[in-house]
């Protein structure tokens, strides 16, 4: 009779188990998901951090491999660095520009005006 028991609690088993991996996956989705959505969106436009979000969640491992090599925007320091400086360079070569040519007003307009007159 130990033998029959045995054998009748066999398949609940396989049940259970199965019941309990389908129950993890979807708790390790939701893990993901919510993650995802404290994560991805900071500093990021609306659209980019959206198409993430989607295609985490249709694709959790394809998104998420997907999202660490070319997801991430932010550069090194030493990128960021010498970024600030060749901005630097340039915002006072042109400020240089702008002093030296005579009759240029503003934003890259000429000094002439237009002005209307109420009758």
């Amino acid at each position: 009779m130990s033998t029959r028991a045995a054998v009748q609690t066999k398949p609940v088993d396989l049940l259970l188990s199965a019941h309990l991996s389908w129950g993890a996956a979807v708790l390790v989705h939701l893990v993901i998901i919510v993650i995802a959505l404290i994560y991805i969106p900071r500093g990021r436009k609306p659209t980019a951090a959206m198409a993430w979000l989607l295609l985490i969640a249709i694709l959790p491992g394809i998104g998420i491999l997907l999202y660490l090599v070319i997801g991430n925007f932010r550069l090194p320091a030493r990128r960021r660095n010498e970024q600030a400086r060749i901005d630097e360079m340039i915002r006072s070569n042109v400020a240089d520009k702008q002093l030296r040519t005579p009759g240029r007003t503003g934003r890259g307009g000429s000094s002439v005006s237009c002005s209307r007159t109420r009758p």
